[in-house]
């Protein structure tokens, strides 16, 4: 019981930070509650106000962050499948089989739930994020002015990831079918590498699918502050707002240093995915443990 405390407070601690960390990226693809008021006293000429009390009303908020939970626990699902199902045709015991068909339903309808939240986010930030959905689908949104089209230009056309991703999903839910009906060794590593792959693309697509800006301003603050203060002003604004003009002085030292060297990008890169298999390893070890009788007996004393 103690354990299952340990567990549940876990739980909670590990669903409030998504939800601190998907508002952020909500507010970076439509910052809803912010005010622009034109301050001459300002380094960047203006200052904003945020109602907080529209903040958490983010149209984009919701669906993403109930598709990230949705989606890391059908990706954990799928991991606990995935090794009971490769460790099942090495020692059939009963554990594995019911660990096998329990986590193969939680990696199902939670997959599915993923892929409905998902659509919605994108559904979303079609709607309130032209950048962002002009990177993803590959082209501007049916609503944006022509003549915007140079303010919300994306940096990278990522509809190749887009169309990937949609293709692993489908791929993932053909495979978990199947393990229905079949507990098969190579379903099972097919399995993890492709749902580990999906969630990686998923994120890399959401994080760089925002720039140029670091915050994407909204379309329909363009006709309040052109009324307001001037066309001139509204482009300074969203200049003001791109990452370039963000970067801090370290965050641009580091990048030059990185230019400089790149073997440390790489280098990163090596203990980043170190790390993971380590990770990996260590989870495998957990489940693929054999409980005997004399093991239980010692766990008991």
């Amino acid at each position: 019981m103690k354990h299952v405390a340990v567990g549940y407070g876990m739980a909670i601690a590990l669903t409030v930070i998504p939800a601190m960390f998907r508002l952020v990226f909500a507010f970076i693809n439509y910052p809803a509650g912010v005010e622009v008021f034109k301050d001459t006293s300002s380094i960047v000429g203006f200052t904003l106000g945020i109602n907080w009390s529209q903040v958490f009303l983010n149209p984009t908020y919701a669906p993403l962050f109930l598709a990230t939970l949705f989606g890391a626990i059908a990706m954990t699902g799928i991991l606990i499948n995935s090794i009971f199902g490769w460790r099942y045709s090495v020692d059939k015991s009963e554990y594995r089989l019911v660990g096998y068909k329990i986590s193969n339903w939680i990696s199902l309808v939670f997959g599915v739930f993923y892929a409905i939240f998902a659509g919605l986010y994108l559904y979303e930030v079609y709607q309130y994020s032209p950048t962002v959905a002009w990177s993803i689908f590959g082209k501007p949104p049916a609503y944006l002015p022509s003549s915007l089209y140079p303010v919300y230009e994306p940096t990278m056309i990522l509809t190749s990831i887009f169309y990937m991703d949609i293709a692993l999903g489908l791929i993932l839910l053909i495979l978990i079918a199947l393990s229905f009906k079949f507990i098969n060794r190579s379903i099972s590593a097919l399995k993890l590498v492709l749902v580990l792959l999906l969630m990686v693309s998923a994120e890399v697509m959401n994080g760089l699918a925002h720039l140029p800006y670091a915050i994407v301003p909204p379309l329909s603050a363009v006709p309040v502050l052109v009324k307001a203060y001037g066309l001139q002003f509204t482009l300074q604004v969203a200049n003001t707002l791109k990452v370039s003009t963000l970067l801090t002085p370290e965050l641009n030292a580091l990048v030059q240093l990185v230019s400089v060297q790149p073997g440390l990008l790489y280098g990163s890169f090596v203990v980043f995915a170190l790390f993971n298999a380590l990770l990996l390893y260590v989870i495998y070890a957990a489940l693929s443990w054999k409980w005997t009788p004399q093991t239980l007996r010692v766990e008991r004393q």
